[in-house]
């Protein structure tokens, strides 16, 4: 499962975080060692740890990112992803095609040390999804939603233009869902959703 490489990713970076700990110890380290360009594109592959949900699918898995790092110290990153789904079950002559889009924006604070850079902020995200059924009346939803929550994250510096990290988020969501009761007819409900998500995540930056 995608999550498990992200918890082992996670691990590798715990334990590489452990080791330079240990060796920046034994000799003098300089403030500021993780010197961080100010600007970069990157990559959230994010997985939700509560999957299978009915509706958790309409979140796409991926996320660009292009960071903006304020003195070191702060980071302001705008995100936007893409999803797209084509679903349709043979034994029950039925299923769906979807798009999903959304954007957000993340405001953290820094806290290099040595090759390693601990994150924590907060997290603001906007989603728009439309679905079409494959049924007899081919039914069509959308959901508007928002989310916002903590995330906190370990970045690890390969070299001056590369970092890997992974990191971990506590969002409340709220949905608004409109959907077609009869297509023939017309007639449309609406139903809201509010729950709380997690999500695990493993970050590619380039920095330029």
């Amino acid at each position: 499962m995608i999550i498990r490489s992200y918890i082992t990713t996670l691990l590798i970076l715990v334990i590489l975080s452990v080791n330079i700990t240990s060796l920046s110890a034994q000799e003098e380290e300089s403030p500021g060692a993780f010197e961080l360009r100010k600007f970069a594109l990157g990559l959230n592959l994010e997985e939700n740890i509560f999957e299978g949900y009915y509706y958790y699918y309409t979140y796409p898995p991926a996320q660009l990112t292009f960071s903006v790092n304020i003195k070191g110290k702060f980071r302001i990153e705008p995100q936007a992803g893409f999803g797209f789904v084509n679903y349709y079950d043979e034994n029950d002559e039925r299923g769906y095609k979807q798009r999903s889009i959304s954007a957000g924006f993340g405001f953290y604070i820094l806290k290099p040390k040595g090759s390693l850079c601990a994150i924590y902020g907060f997290n603001l995200g906007y989603l728009h999804s439309r679905r079409k059924g494959y049924d007899a009346n081919e039914s069509e939803s959308s959901i508007n939603g928002i989310s916002f929550g903590p995330a906190v994250g370990l970045d690890y510096m390969i070299s001056p233009h590369f970092t890997i990290g992974a990191d971990f988020k506590i969002l409340y969501r709220y949905h608004q869902e409109k959907y077609e009761v009869n297509s023939q007819m017309d007639i449309h409900e609406e139903m809201s959703y509010k729950y709380f998500d997690t999500l695990t995540g493993l970050r590619l930056r380039f920095y330029f």
